[in-house]
């Protein structure tokens, strides 16, 4: 009798970073890395299976955006954050600076812990109508 395939982690799915990545299936923690950076790039209301799904951060940042704004963003990133049931607890901090005259670079650190006990920390810089993935660590190894 053979043994049933047991599922990975937190499920499956293709990649999907800067582009999807056809034919690349993350798992586990950078399935959930994953997520969470895509959910900082998709507009509430853009998914049509969850219509509360998505905190685009080109929708948050425009020409008024403060550092006021940027104090108060972590704690609002966390809570939709968290609300995912993969993850026991996270962390976010931001950095605001400018850059030239006028534009505005915002870093986001965040630092998650998941349910199965696995942790992963990302960094995600804001410029220019761009969401950028900057790093990402699994265990203290960069990805």
């Amino acid at each position: 009798m053979s043994t049933p395939l047991q599922a990975p982690p937190f499920g499956r799915d293709t990649s999907a970073t800067d582009q999807v990545r056809y034919g690349v299936i993350v798992s586990g923690p950078r399935l959930v890395a994953e997520s969470i950076f895509r959910l900082l790039r998709t507009p509430k209301g853009q998914l049509l299976s969850d219509p509360f799904w998505g905190e685009s951060l080109a929708d948050r940042l425009g020409s008024d955006f403060s550092q006021a704004d940027a104090d108060t963003l972590p704690s609002q990133l966390e809570a939709a954050i968290e609300k995912d049931d993969r993850i026991d607890s996270v962390t976010v901090t931001s950095t605001l600076s400018k850059v030239g005259a006028t534009a505005l670079l915002l870093k986001l650190t965040i630092a998650a812990t998941l349910s199965d006990g696995s942790s992963f920390s990302m960094v995600v810089a804001y410029q220019d109508l761009t969401v950028t993935l900057l790093e990402l660590t699994f265990g203290g190894v960069t990805s």
